[in-house]
């Protein structure tokens, strides 16, 4: 997977950078986002976590969901990160931000 940020190296040695797109996307915030964050996820839904909020693609349902469990719930036009899982994409050890992947086949 690759996220905002991110650079490729062709095997031309070319690198290029990657940006990522806004997209509407549902904010949600709460005092118990761990509880909402849980409910979302049995609903296997790709879900971005922040330090004091979650964010998922616009959908009613789930966001009427949210609004159920007490979250407060908003909409943003951001770049959309949502986790890799447990078993998602590693990055290497230089870190988020200064990596350079090497995706050429």
């Amino acid at each position: 997977m690759l996220r905002g940020g991110d650079r490729v190296k062709a095997a031309d040695g070319r690198e290029v950078e990657i940006v990522a797109a806004p997209e509407k996307l549902a904010h949600i915030e709460s005092a118990e986002l761990a509880r909402v964050a849980y409910h979302l996820g049995n609903r296997h839904v790709p879900l971005q976590v922040g330090r004091d909020f979650l964010r998922i693609a616009e959908d009613h349902v789930l966001e009427e969901l949210a609004r159920k469990l007490g979250a407060r719930v908003t909409h943003v036009e951001a770049p959309f990160e949502p986790e890799a899982g447990a078993y998602g994409h590693q990055h290497d050890e230089m870190g988020h931000g200064g990596k350079i992947h090497d995706h050429v086949r």
